[in-house]
This record gives C-alpha cells, structure tokens and sequence, in this order.
C-alpha cells in the first residue's frame, strides 16, 4: 500500500508543477503527461483542490484583468438606458483586506458607480457629488444584487440612486449627480 500512496504522491507532484507551467493543459493532455486515465486525473485535480481547465481559464483571465475590465465592478443582467438597471457580483478574497475577510468599501462603490455610468449612458458624464452610505459588513463569496434607477434628468444632469443588498439586506446605498460634460 506504502507503494501506491508514493506513485499518487509523486504524480500528484508532477501534476501540480505541469500545471504551474501551463495552466491551460487539459486532463486528456495531463492523462498522457502521467501516463494515466482522464478519470485519475479528475480524481487527482478534486483531490488536490485543481480546478477544471474553463475555471483556470477564468482565473488567470481574472489575475491578469485588462484596464478595460477592471474598471467594472459586477455583471449587469438587466439594464434600461436613462431609467434603471440590476447588476450581480460575488465578491472574491481579492476584494477583501488581506488580514480580514472584509470586503473593502472601494469594491461596493465600483459596483455602485458602475453601474450608475451604465444606466445614465452618457459617453462624457462626471460625478459631481456622490453621497454613500455603507451599511452592513459583506464578506468574501457573498452574492451581491445592486438596483439603481434615474430619479432625476435634467438637461446637463442626472441625479441616480443605487442600493447594494445581500439576501434583502441592504448593504451599501448611494446617490451620484452626474454632470455632463
């Protein structure tokens, strides 16, 4: 038994650099790389908590963010153009303080804000006043939900409200005027 425990150890090894060293690999290519069934290397990868190839992927798209991408906070699933809108995000532990499982308030107001430019639609609009409120803590993976809607349109302005919640608690709200440029 001894034996076969160091054969998974040394594979479990090798299979963690290979992938240290190409993170894209896939289990049929890690399969032939150890010499191994596909179904092993499932086994090995849950083992060793390894994520599949599509959530490496996105990890790696994630750690190496484009400016572009970055500068969104949340997935909008439901937008009306200068009326309303609904956005999702779960929050990671690379939003948090590195000694605390906190998500950092910079975090919600991205998303908040994110999501207000979203919905004003406007190319060239500045926030003129941002009045916040943070309400509740929220720790890494929660599910975050924001709304927000145009309470007011003005001809060179808009005044939108955004409410973050966590399972219908309210955790952060705001109230950004816009000016446009």
């Amino acid at each position: 038994m001894a034996v076969k425990s160091n054969k998974r150890q040394i594979r479990h090894q090798l299979l963690m650099e290979k992938l240290k060293q190409d993170p894209f690999l896939t289990d049929s290519e890690l399969a032939a790389y150890l010499n191994v069934s596909v179904p092993t290397i499932r086994l090995d990868r849950m083992h060793l908590n390894i994520p599949e190839l599509r959530e490496r992927m996105m990890e790696l798209a994630t750690d190496a963010a484009l400016p572009e991408k970055s500068e969104k906070y949340g997935e909008i699933i439901d937008l009306k153009p200068g009326s309303s809108g609904v956005s999702v995000m779960v929050t990671t532990k690379k939003m948090c303080f590195e000694d605390r499982y906190m998500v950092r308030g910079c975090c919600l107001y991205s998303m908040a804000e994110s999501l207000a430019m979203a919905i004003i639609d406007e190319p060239a609009a500045l926030i003129g006043v941002a009045n916040i409120k943070y309400k509740v803590l929220v720790a890494s993976d929660t599910k975050l939900v924001a709304r927000g809607e145009v309470r007011v349109k003005r001809e060179n302005s808009f005044i939108v409200w955004v409410k973050i919640y966590n399972d219908q608690v309210e955790v952060f709200s705001g109230k950004f005027i816009f000016n446009k440029e």
